[in-house]
C-alpha cells in the first residue's frame, strides 16, 4: 500500500512491514543514497510473487527499473503484478509519480 511518503506491505502470514527511507545520519559508506530503506525488497530464486497494489491518499508509482516494471498505485483501485526470478536478487526502486513534497524520498 502506498502512503505519503512510505510503503506498507501486508504479507499473508499476518506480517505488516512499514518501509521507510533510512535517515541521512544512519547511512554507511557504500549505501545507495535515496534508494536504501529499512526493509529491502529481496526476491528468492524460483519463487512466484503476486503483488496487489493500491494507494490510500494520492497516486504513487512502484518502479523497479532493473526489472523494467512501473505500476501505478491508484486510490480505490487494486493493480496486480507477478514477479518471478531465476536468481535471488535484492531490488531497488522508488516512487516515480509526483506524489507530494517528499516524493523523492520513497525508496522501494
Amino acid at each position: 500500500m502506498g502512503l505519503q511518503w512510505y510503503w506498507v506491505y501486508f504479507i499473508f502470514n499476518d506480517t505488516t512491514i512499514f518501509s521507510n527511507l533510512i535517515l541521512e545520519s544512519d547511512y554507511m559508506i557504500g549505501d545507495l543514497r535515496l534508494l536504501q530503506c529499512n526493509h529491502v525488497l529481496t526476491l528468492l530464486s524460483l519463487v512466484i510473487y503476486k503483488l496487489w497494489l493500491s494507494a490510500v491518499d494520492v497516486i504513487h508509482s512502484f518502479a523497479l527499473t532493473s526489472l523494467g516494471i512501473k505500476v501505478d498505485w491508484i486510490l480505490g483501485r487494486c493493480n496486480e503484478v507477478i514477479l518471478f526470478s531465476t536468481n535471488s536478487a535484492t531490488l531497488y526502486g522508488q516512487c516515480s509519480e509526483l506524489c507530494g513534497v517528499l516524493h523523492g524520498f520513497m525508496p522501494i
